[in-house]
């Protein structure tokens, strides 16, 4: 990141405006800032930088994120969404019990209806919480639609992703 990208904004504008958290920016250099500052063009990062480097910058829209950590998005490298449909059933049970007796039966009967509803409601946990990319392992369902579900459901509710076949099945891959 340019240590003068804050000075890029000076004397324009932006449409949104994160002020006083703490910005960590996960670049080369490691920089914090505290208290900083995000300035977003469009779709776009403007400015990034030490609060008090901040002259008066008009925003349409201004955070106050004191108190708040910003940090960039997280990524999660290995999913099964779908499985936020059994969230909760099958509790208490060891692994080399649940997975067999309870989740691969529960895997192999689900539609594609189900499977995207599902998908769907963990993709927008996934989203209010931070994660903008996901690389989902599906192995729910016996066909190729049901994994389309899945990339329709990431997409839809603004994710990135790449959607994998999980492994484990008896059945070939159709």
């Amino acid at each position: 990141m340019d240590e003068n990208r804050s000075s890029a904004v000076e004397g324009r504008s932006c449409d949104i405006l994160l002020t006083g958290g703490v910005v960590i920016t996960m670049d080369v250099d490691n920089q914090i800032f505290e208290p900083g500052f995000i300035a977003i063009k469009g779709d776009r990062i403007a400015a990034v930088g030490h609060k008090l480097d901040l002259e008066q910058l008009p925003a349409k829209r201004v955070i106050d994120c004191s108190g708040k950590a910003v940090i960039p998005s997280f990524v999660s490298a290995h999913d099964h969404l779908f499985q936020n449909a059994a969230r909760g059933l099958g509790e208490g049970l060891d692994f080399r019990v649940w997975l067999p007796d309870f989740m691969m039966p529960m895997a192999a009967t689900m539609t594609r209806d189900e499977v995207r509803a599902a998908v769907t409601m963990a993709a927008v946990e996934q989203a209010r919480g931070g994660t903008s990319a996901v690389l989902d392992h599906h192995y729910a369902g016996t066909d190729l639609e049901t994994t389309k579900a899945v990339a329709d459901a990431v997409e839809s509710v603004g994710l990135r992703g790449a959607i994998g076949h999980g492994m484990g099945r008896e059945q070939p891959y159709p």
